[in-house]
This record gives C-alpha cells, sequence and structure tokens, in this order.
C-alpha cells in the first residue's frame, strides 16, 4: 500500500477533493498567469465536476499547492500505451516517434518505476517506416534511475534528471521530474521556496494559478519564477507546469496538458507538449546586461539577487525591456508532443519492491555517479579493474541498489 504525504504547508485542512476545505486567506493577485496555448475537447466517460466560483475564489496559494498534492496522490499506477514525438506529429516523416506500453508506477519521494516494451518509429524520405521494439525496465528512488536490460541482465545507473525521451512521459505531465536542471517533483520545489509562494490571477479558462521564485542558476542570471496552472474541474491536476525567466519572461521550459481522460475515476493527461527555449546572447542582451552592470544591478556578467520579486527586479526588468527595444530576446526552440492514446488500467495493487534494481550474479552495470563500471559478485556490485585483478571482495556496494549512492549529489545539475 503506498503511503500518502502531505505537503505540510497547512495544518488542519483535508486533502480530499470531495470534502470542502477550509481555505486560509486569500493569495495576493500579482503578476501574470495562465497557460500557454488552448485546451482540446475531454474525452473518456464521466463529466468534470464544476465547484462553486465563491469556493475557488477563497482558495490560497497553498490551499492550492495542497489540492495539487493531492491530485497527485490519487494515482500510483497507470498501465498504458504513450506515443512520442521528437518533432511536429503531423509531419511524422519529419522526426522521430517514441512509443512505449507498459506500466508506470510511483511512490513518495519522486520515486517511480516503468516495466513494458519502448518502440523508435522512424520514417526515411523514401517512404520507407523502421521500428526498433526492446523491453525495458527502470526504477528511481527520485535522484538516481536505475535501469536493466531484461535480456542480458545487465545495468546502467544514471542521474535522475529527466531524460529528452523522459521528460516527454507521464511523469512529467504530473510534474515529477519538472525540468532537467531541476530533479526535484514539483510539489518539492514549491514546498522549497515556500516563502515566496503566492496566487496569481486565474486563466481566461479559469484555471488556478500559483507561483515562487528560484534563485539564480547557470540557465537564469536573475533568478526564474516556477508556475502551477492546475485545472478544478479535473482534480485540480496540471494544467500548466513552467520556468519562467524573471528578468526577460520568457518561459524557459513548460509542459501543457491539452486533453485529460477520465479513468477509474480519476483524471489523467491524456495529451501534452513540452516546450523548451534557449535564450541566445545575441548584441541586444549584452547590451542590456552592461545596462545592469552601470545601474549596479550586475557585477561581471552575474546578476545581483534581487529579492522577491520587489522594486529591484522591477527595475532590472525595465532596463531590460528598454535595451531589447521592448522586445522578448532571441530564443532557440524545441517542441515535443505526447500523446496517451490508451489506459487499461490505474491503481492497481503496487509491492515495494518495484522500486528496487537487482541485478543477476555477474551482471556489469555502469555507473554514471563515478564513471565506474561494476560487476555484481556475491550480491555486491565491485570494480571490474578489481575483479579482473583477482582483488578481494571487501568493500564492495550492494547490488539491490535502490538505497545505496555512489554520492550525495545535490538535486541541482549544472
Amino acid at each position: 500500500m503506498r503511503t500518502r504525504r502531505s505537503w505540510a504547508l497547512m495544518t488542519g485542512v483535508p486533502v480530499c477533493l470531495g470534502l470542502t476545505v477550509a481555505a486560509g486567506p486569500g493569495g495576493a493577485a500579482v503578476g501574470e498567469g495562465g497557460a500557454e496555448g488552448g485546451t482540446k475537447a475531454e474525452v473518456g466517460a464521466g463529466e468534470a465536476e464544476r465547484l462553486p466560483a465563491e469556493f475557488l475564489e477563497s482558495l490560497s496559494a497553498r490551499d492550492i499547492v495542497e489540492l495539487f498534492v493531492g491530485y497527485d496522490d490519487s494515482l500510483w499506477s497507470a498501465d498504458i500505451q504513450m506515443e512520442m514525438w521528437f518533432d511536429d506529429p503531423r509531419h511524422p516523416a519529419e522526426g522521430e516517434q517514441l512509443i512505449f506500453r507498459g506500466r508506470f508506477v510511483f511512490g513518495e519521494g519522486g520515486r517511480w518505476a516503468r516495466h513494458g516494451e519502448q518502440g523508435l518509429r522512424e520514417e526515411t524520405p523514401e517512404g520507407e517506416v523502421r521500428v526498433w521494439t526492446v523491453r525495458t525496465e527502470s526504477a528511481s528512488d527520485g535522484v538516481r534511475e536505475m535501469r536493466r536490460d531484461p535480456e542480458t541482465g545487465d545495468g546502467l545507473i544514471v542521474f535522475d534528471r529527466g531524460s529528452q525521451r523522459g521528460m516527454l512521459e507521464i511523469r512529467a505531465m504530473l510534474g515529477r521530474g519538472f525540468a532537467s536542471r531541476v530533479q526535484a517533483p514539483l510539489w518539492e520545489q514549491l514546498g522549497e521556496y515556500e516563502a515566496t509562494l503566492r496566487r496569481l490571477p486565474d486563466t481566461p479558462e479559469g484555471w488556478l494559478c500559483v507561483e515562487v521564485l528560484r534563485p539564480p542558476d547557470g540557465r537564469h542570471r536573475a533568478g526564474s519564477a516556477v508556475r502551477l496552472t492546475v485545472d478544478a474541474e479535473r482534480d485540480f491536476g496540471p494544467r500548466a507546469i513552467e520556468s519562467v525567466d524573471l528578468l526577460t519572461d520568457v518561459v524557459t521550459e513548460g509542459f501543457y496538458v491539452d486533453r485529460f481522460t477520465e479513468r477509474g475515476g480519476l483524471w489523467l493527461p491524456a495529451e501534452g507538449r513540452r516546450v523548451s527555449n534557449t535564450i541566445v546572447s545575441d548584441e541586444a542582451l549584452m547590451a542590456a546586461h552592461s545596462a545592469l552592470e552601470a545601474a549596479g544591478l550586475a557585477e561581471r556578467g552575474r546578476v545581483m539577487a534581487l529579492g522577491d520579486g520587489g522594486e529591484r527586479l522591477a527595475a532590472a526588468r525595465a532596463i531590460v525591456a528598454e535595451a531589447l527595444g521592448n522586445r522578448k530576446p532571441s530564443v532557440e526552440s524545441w517542441r515535443y508532443w505526447t500523446e496517451i492514446t490508451s489506459v487499461s488500467a490505474v491503481n492497481d495493487e503496487v509491492d515495494e519492491s518495484v522500486f528496487t534494481m537487482n541485478y543477476r550474479e555477474g551482471a556489469e552495470v555502469g555507473d554514471a555517479f563515478s564513471e565506474s563500471t561494476y560487476v555484481v559478485r556475491d550480491g555486491r556490485l565491485e570494480p571490474v579493474e578489481a575483479v579482473d585483478a583477482g582483488a578481494g571482495r571487501a568493500g564492495g556496494r550492494g547490488a539491490g541498489v535502490s538505497d545505496g549512492s555512489s554520492d550525495d549529489r545535490s538535486r541541482e545539475d549544472g
């Protein structure tokens, strides 16, 4: 049985979507909210529940996040078929299509597991269709993804940063593994920066928005806003999850759920998009940073801490906007699409052992953390060099690696 968790921002507020929630004080309506793009017609049995407008208006930012956590808790397994495109799905000959059929399982602390078949579909300019299909097994503790080849029994341990393909999966649309530079699940990020949490104006569709502010990193010189948009009529499931550059208001990473489907009393993401934008450092942007330094808001190309979105940030944004001629900076964009074409089961019973990856005796396991290769000997992971040299087994790591670690890395990748 999966243990429920709480975001622990409120006391005495029940997380039960079918009950009235004792809402706290309403959050300030600041900034601009709203998801990119529109929505398509919903499919599946059942009708969306329309909640009273006065109830929705009374919800604070904390209430909204807690209800989102409740939505996330309501799904712990799904047997699905999923298709992912790395280019425009209307022109499949110009890109690749990844197909997955199998089970996803979700646990506490960002843990997840995946078992099934994965195939790559390519269409050549001559019209030839090629499909490769392999079995796949993965388990993650929220920091490390452990993979095993069902055919050979060998494995690989990699950073659970949400690979290009992984960030198109259902777990991305649920806010688990939100951005490649931020490995933590969305609800954990919202809790970490709770001091800056605030409610934004609702979108034109009536969806609810909240955001937190994150400090500067390699991609956002003045920090970023993490924005969550939820659909109250879909059990407070996510419609949009965005990382927004505070200086330029460019969405650097965004996930958008365009369509939900109802299954077993739950609303599941059925179709979504990922948008990734890299800001191009052109002449106009360099001039903007020079202006920031002249105003004492940057030093050696690094924008100084601008607090919690107050006057200093507003001044910096105005300087950048003027230098750019009141336009957004140039960006390099990547767009991907995901569609869950079928759901055969949800919330079947889950055994905790699914989050443990056990490797067979003699299996070779690559480790991206230590950039080493290990061999399983007597249930321990030993360096290949030590095995080849006939060294002893002392100091090897356990081959069931769900709770081992090669080092204790930060959740920031960068």
